[in-house]
């Protein structure tokens, strides 16, 4: 008598489509989740980049005063690395004439009021002595360089210079002094370059020599690693949404009460720390500022006393960057 053997075929069948579902489930959570935390270190790292890039050419940039008396211009915002002006601070000079910067150049913006001249462009790294590596924030958009034209001057004097001698012709005595050079002062009367926070309160009274800005993960806005375009706002994000995202477009030259953003002007000398509370969440950039007194103080603390003026008095050498 033979035997059969039998086999359970709910036993032997393997995994069921119920099973299935539950393991693909869990894998895609796992995954999910894997993916989150590796972005999250990622972003952390980009951010890390930023402050530290940020660091690095406001330092470069003090140096720079130190040693010559001066700021630098803007450099192009979309000029190739093949141009011989990548990097350059676009600066044009005639005899016994305040310096200016070079605004018909690819998109070095300018703003002004009855008191002074603001320019908007890119680092000049190569002026300051800098890898180009420093002209971008961690995500690899070009960082925004914002100064006054009294601080790109300097008058070739031995101390400070009165109102009626200077080389911007400001009313006001309060100036940087490196090296005996006498450089712009901040106008008594009005602050010309205002930091504001997200309930629209200005965060100094006393003006921000120069803005560095990063235009964070979303990038709207800012000039791209790689721009190599002619004519206006060619190879930039997309800029920040009107009417939304009113502290972002604060930052990239645009109107933020219309939906203009000039292409050959600046709308305001005017920067928005953090977002306010309709656009908090999405609200990205990164702001570093110096005023006059921080500059001052870090122009003696890091150059041996190489700014003169006695009014060094902020403590702040680091400067002051928010975000």
């Amino acid at each position: 008598m033979g035997y059969h053997l039998k086999y359970n075929r709910k036993k032997t069948a393997g995994y069921t489509l119920l099973e299935m579902a539950i393991v693909i489930l869990i894998a895609a959570v796992l995954i999910t989740t894997m993916f989150a935390v590796v972005d999250t270190q990622l972003q952390a790292s980009y951010v890390a980049t930023t402050r530290n890039n940020l660091q690095i050419v406001s330092a470069a940039l003090e140096k720079y005063l130190a040693n010559t008396g001066n700021l630098p211009c803007p450099a192009d915002l979309n000029t190739p690395p093949t141009d011989s002006n990548y990097g350059i601070a676009r600066v044009s000079r005639t005899a016994n004439t305040p310096d200016t910067c070079i605004t018909s150049a690819n998109n070095i913006f300018s703003y002004t009021d009855s008191n002074e001249v603001i320019y908007m462009g890119a680092v000049p790294f190569q002026t300051i002595g800098l890898n180009n590596s420093f002209m971008f924030d961690g995500w690899d958009n070009k960082i925004t360089y914002v100064v006054q034209r009294s601080f790109i001057n300097g008058s070739p004097t031995s101390t400070c210079v009165t109102a009626a001698n200077a080389a911007d012709l400001h009313t006001s005595t309060q100036y940087i002094c490196p090296r005996g050079q006498a450089s712009g002062s901040v106008n008594a009367g009005s602050v010309d370059i205002r930091i504001y926070d997200y309930l629209g309160g200005r965060i100094t009274n006393n003006d921000a020599i120069y803005v560095l800005i990063s235009h964070g993960k979303n990038g709207l806005g800012a000039f791209t690693k790689n721009a190599d375009g002619a004519g206006p706002n060619t190879d930039r994000n997309p800029l920040p949404s009107y009417p939304g995202n009113v502290n972002e477009r604060n930052n990239t030259n645009c109107d933020i009460t219309s939906t203009t953003c000039s292409t050959t002007a600046m709308q305001h000398p005017s920067f928005s720390t953090i977002g306010g509370t309709a656009e908090y969440a999405t609200f990205d950039d990164i702001i570093f500022y110096r005023t006059r007194n921080q500059v001052i103080f870090s122009c003696n603390y890091n150059n041996n006393n190489a700014c003169t003026n006695g009014n060094s008095t902020n403590p702040n050498r680091d400067g002051t960057d928010l975000r």
